[in-house]
């Protein structure tokens, strides 16, 4: 299977687990695109820029928290270890205390 098949079915898993009733008519109004070209989306014949899945998230609850649920499920834990601890270096920088490890036995 090529990177695009792989790809595209990840995107169409993406719609359907973000709208599994009527999922073109959603994903279109997500995107504010219409509905033929979300169902080209949906279909996997031709795929959405990242801008339009950014502004599909930033619209829509249910899209972003499935993308960052799919995101969570493939992200390498030490990227998640560095995205901890800069989330944290942030936090310091703007005034929060710093959090304390749990002391283990």
């Amino acid at each position: 299977m090529s990177a695009t098949t792989t790809d595209t079915s990840i995107l169409r898993s993406l719609f359907r687990d973000a709208y599994p009733k009527n999922t073109a008519k959603h994903v279109a109004r997500a995107a504010n695109a219409p509905v033929a070209t979300a169902q080209s989306w949906v279909s996997g014949r031709f795929t959405p820029s990242a801008l339009t899945l950014l502004k599909m998230a930033a619209a829509c609850e249910r899209m972003a928290f499935t993308l960052e649920r799919y995101l969570d499920a493939t992200r390498d834990p030490a990227m998640a270890d560095s995205r901890a601890e800069g989330l944290r270096a942030e936090a310091q920088s703007n005034g929060a205390p710093p959090a304390t490890k749990a002391m283990s036995r």
